[in-house]
């Protein structure tokens, strides 16, 4: 057969086995492994890392799943029930100048290879809370700022203490009385979105889309009080996440009808090993 007639095959093959277009290449590296039960250690989504780093750390496959197919809403149809109660954990590096703009790409395929993995993207119109500026005049408020230069990311996940250690020398601490201050610095907002726990600080699991306009990244500073502390009445005074992202980033929630994707899994399995 031809190179280029073959080479259309693979590529059929390997959009009809995960959903989206196939990577021109793979992880030169890659462990995939279920974590160990007795782990105390935090719970790290799957993300990217600059260096062409793709991990997560006591991850559900909801979590990896989101972050591969880079979802704006956590709707997901399809799951097995242990998709909720098994966790693992990921560490995949890529070949040096390997362009950011492929690793999604080249994780969807890891996760086609580990864990079988068949799915397609649906939209859906459904509820959503949109992140939007709070005033017309589109100023931002005093904790949210471009990051600062010479303030390069990780090229490995943040430790995993309770402090939540972040460069730069970013942090997230829990504070009395369900108080958490976030000092994230050179993030994407959709970082802070994830690790903030917005879906369900805001919206109950309602998704939650960055509609801002802004891109790059920002340091943020933001302290909040969380709801479960607000509702059991022992929280110290402070604002919940809502009122804070308003006072403190210049951004609020808005509820709206949307387009969002649905990721319909039509196949997975428990990872294989590495």
């Amino acid at each position: 057969m031809h190179h280029s007639i073959m080479a259309g095959v693979v590529a059929v093959a390997l959009l009809t086995l995960t959903g989206r277009p196939a990577a021109q290449g793979t992880f030169d590296a890659a462990s995939i492994k279920r974590s160990d039960p007795k782990s105390t250690a935090a719970v790290v989504p799957a993300m990217f890392f600059p260096g062409g780093r793709w991990s997560a750390q006591r991850a559900t496959l909801a979590m990896i799943l989101r972050s591969a197919y880079e979802l704006t809403s956590n709707r997901m149809v399809g799951l097995p029930g242990w998709a909720a109660s098994e966790r693992f954990d990921i560490v995949a590096v890529a070949a040096a100048g390997t362009p950011p703009a492929q690793l999604p790409a080249m994780a969807r395929q890891l996760l086609a290879e580990r864990f079988g993995l068949r799915a397609h993207i649906e939209q859906q119109v459904d509820e959503v809370y949109a992140l939007v500026r709070a005033n017309a005049a589109g100023a931002l408020g005093p904790g949210l700022r471009r990051a600062a230069a010479g303030c390069d990311p990780p090229e490995e996940p943040p430790p995993a203490d309770a402090a939540g250690a972040y460069p730069c020398p970013g942090r997230i601490a829990k504070l009395a009385g369900g108080a958490f201050r976030y000092e994230l610095r050179n993030r994407p907002l959709g970082d802070f979105l994830i690790l903030s726990g917005a879906r369900s600080e805001v919206g109950d699991g309602t998704p939650i889309v960055d509609r801002t306009g802004l891109t790059g990244r920002f340091d943020i500073d933001l302290e909040f009080v969380e709801q479960s502390a607000i509702v059991e009445r022992t929280a110290q005074p402070g604002a919940p996440l809502a009122v804070a992202v308003v006072e403190q980033l210049g951004l609020r929630f808005e509820k709206r009808q949307e387009p969002v994707d649905v990721l319909v899994i039509e196949r997975v399995t428990m990872p294989t090993g590495n």
